[in-house]
């Protein structure tokens, strides 16, 4: 909503990034449980606050890059992504069993829509 009626200020204040270093601990924490890799239903409540976030924090422009270049800040909901959800993946992938691979393909394409497209390169 704020970013809706305030547009103007909402860019000009670069809001996005104060709201990232507040929203990136609390999303962090609530992460802290989950698994996964253990289906669907699982994903859902961390689906729908990552496509919040996404709608709050993300620019039309940011979803074209296709790398971060250094120096440069990374986009708002980029740092989200790299800070909450790819550690957690990481360690998901690593206990994960190649020789069954349905869960990590289904979990993939479950999240590709919501993923910054440098993140599944």
């Amino acid at each position: 909503k704020l970013k809706e009626e305030f547009k103007k200020e909402f860019r000009e204040f670069e809001l996005q990034y104060v709201a990232s270093t507040i929203v990136v601990p609390l999303v962090k924490s609530s992460l802290t449980e989950w698994v996964p890799l253990a289906g669907k239903n699982e994903s859902i409540p961390h689906l729908t606050t990552f496509t919040q976030w996404k709608d709050i924090l993300d620019e039309e422009a940011n979803q074209l890059i296709s790398q971060p270049v250094a120096g440069d800040p990374m986009p708002a909901y980029h740092t989200l992504v790299w800070e909450c959800w790819v550690p957690v993946i990481r360690l998901a992938i690593q206990r994960w069993h190649s020789r069954q691979p349905d869960p990590l393909i289904g979990f993939l394409e479950l999240w590709r829509p919501l993923l910054p497209n440098w993140i599944l390169q």
